[in-house]
Protein backbone atom coordinates (compact mmCIF):
# COMPACT_ATOMS: atom_id res chain seq x y z
CA UNK A 1 0.00 0.00 0.00
CA UNK A 2 2.69 2.39 0.73
CA UNK A 3 4.83 1.38 -1.41
CA UNK A 4 1.75 1.98 -4.76
CA UNK A 5 1.33 5.36 -3.35
CA UNK A 6 5.29 6.24 -3.26
CA UNK A 7 5.09 5.56 -6.70
CA UNK A 8 2.53 6.80 -7.82
CA UNK A 9 4.21 10.04 -6.17
CA UNK A 10 7.57 8.99 -7.28
CA UNK A 11 6.01 9.13 -11.11
CA UNK A 12 4.20 12.60 -10.46
CA UNK A 13 7.65 14.06 -9.07
CA UNK A 14 9.40 12.85 -12.11
CA UNK A 15 6.64 13.91 -14.89
CA UNK A 16 7.33 17.72 -13.46
CA UNK A 17 11.16 18.00 -13.10
CA UNK A 18 10.53 16.30 -17.02
CA UNK A 19 8.19 19.12 -17.99
CA UNK A 20 10.61 21.69 -16.26
CA UNK A 21 13.50 20.54 -17.87
CA UNK A 22 11.86 20.49 -21.55
CA UNK A 23 10.81 24.33 -20.47
CA UNK A 24 14.56 25.07 -19.65
CA UNK A 25 15.99 23.48 -22.68
CA UNK A 26 13.49 25.57 -24.67
CA UNK A 27 14.63 28.46 -23.25
CA UNK A 28 18.03 27.85 -23.35
CA UNK A 29 17.50 27.21 -26.70
CA UNK A 30 15.93 30.26 -27.50
CA UNK A 31 18.34 32.30 -25.94
CA UNK A 32 21.22 30.35 -27.46
CA UNK A 33 19.67 31.07 -30.62
CA UNK A 34 19.15 35.13 -30.17
CA UNK A 35 22.57 35.68 -28.40
CA UNK A 36 24.50 33.74 -32.31
CA UNK A 37 22.35 36.03 -34.26
CA UNK A 38 23.58 39.58 -32.05
CA UNK A 39 27.05 38.26 -32.28
CA UNK A 40 27.00 37.71 -35.73
CA UNK A 41 25.25 41.05 -36.54
CA UNK A 42 27.88 43.09 -34.26
CA UNK A 43 30.97 41.33 -35.54
CA UNK A 44 30.24 42.79 -39.39
CA UNK A 45 30.40 46.23 -37.86
CA UNK A 46 33.40 46.42 -35.98
CA UNK A 47 36.33 47.94 -37.22
CA UNK A 48 40.09 49.23 -35.87
CA UNK A 49 40.08 52.22 -33.69
CA UNK A 50 42.23 55.01 -35.65
CA UNK A 51 43.19 56.68 -32.46
CA UNK A 52 44.54 53.41 -31.13
CA UNK A 53 46.69 53.00 -34.35
CA UNK A 54 48.34 56.51 -33.81
CA UNK A 55 48.87 56.21 -30.60
CA UNK A 56 51.18 52.89 -31.01
CA UNK A 57 52.86 54.40 -33.42
CA UNK A 58 53.30 57.68 -31.55
CA UNK A 59 54.42 55.51 -28.59
CA UNK A 60 57.15 53.80 -30.76
CA UNK A 61 58.43 57.21 -32.06
CA UNK A 62 59.37 58.17 -28.73
CA UNK A 63 60.73 54.73 -28.16
CA UNK A 64 63.31 55.41 -30.88
CA UNK A 65 63.90 58.95 -30.24
CA UNK A 66 64.47 58.20 -26.60
CA UNK A 67 67.30 55.56 -27.42
CA UNK A 68 68.84 57.95 -29.56
CA UNK A 69 69.87 60.17 -27.04
CA UNK A 70 68.60 64.39 -25.91
CA UNK A 71 70.74 65.55 -29.38
CA UNK A 72 69.41 63.19 -31.97
CA UNK A 73 72.10 62.89 -33.85
CA UNK A 74 72.52 58.88 -34.37
CA UNK A 75 70.65 58.39 -37.39
CA UNK A 76 66.60 56.70 -36.65
CA UNK A 77 66.53 53.39 -38.27
CA UNK A 78 62.50 52.36 -38.14
CA UNK A 79 61.91 48.75 -37.40
CA UNK A 80 59.52 46.94 -39.65
CA UNK A 81 56.44 47.14 -37.28
CA UNK A 82 53.21 45.19 -37.19
CA UNK A 83 49.60 46.47 -36.95
CA UNK A 84 48.48 46.64 -33.47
Amino acid sequence: MYLEKAEKEDDKMAESWKGDADGILVFTGLFSATVATFIGISLQNLTQNSQDTSAFYLARLYQLSAQNGPNGSAPITLPSLSDP
